[in-house]
């Protein structure tokens, strides 16, 4: 499909959806789609963003970067609850005391449905922080 005014990237079934996650079975180009899109979409719009999950050197073998219109944004899992708690808390130094302690640390590694809200309240914060920009998530 070849971008255009009339049907720009996004554009799926007639919706203008903001944020897209791509999912899918590893190995299928998840992520070179996911990339494709996010810079068809900065072309479009004029920015967009890729966020990844992991170490980030899938959006840095890609070229994503500044100079494409497209952020890059790596969310790392490991510390998704703590990170996605600062806001809740209003500081990082009282999110790393509530949820830093002896007691607290081996609950979180024992229930993972807290990490993943914790990645869902990350993303959250991805969109509402660009509220202007499409965003591609590559799951």
């Amino acid at each position: 499909m070849k971008d255009s005014p009339d049907r720009p990237p996004f554009a799926v079934l007639g919706a203008k959806p903001r944020t897209v996650f791509v999912t899918g079975k590893g190995g299928v180009g998840k992520t070179t789609f996911a990339v494709a899109l996010a810079a068809a979409a900065a072309r479009v719009h004029g920015q967009a963003v890729y966020v990844e999950f992991s170490d980030g050197q899938s959006g840095r073998r890609a070229g994503i970067g500044r100079e494409s219109g497209v952020e890059h944004v790596v969310l790392d899992l490991r510390n998704a609850v703590l990170r996605a708690a600062e806001e809740l808390f209003g500081s990082k130094r009282l999110a790393r005391f509530a949820l830093g302690n002896f007691a607290m640390k081996p609950l979180i590694k024992a229930a993972p449905a807290l990490r993943e809200l914790g990645v869902l309240e990350l993303a959250r914060q991805v969109v509402a922080n660009r509220p202007d920009a499409p965003v591609v998530f590559d799951m």
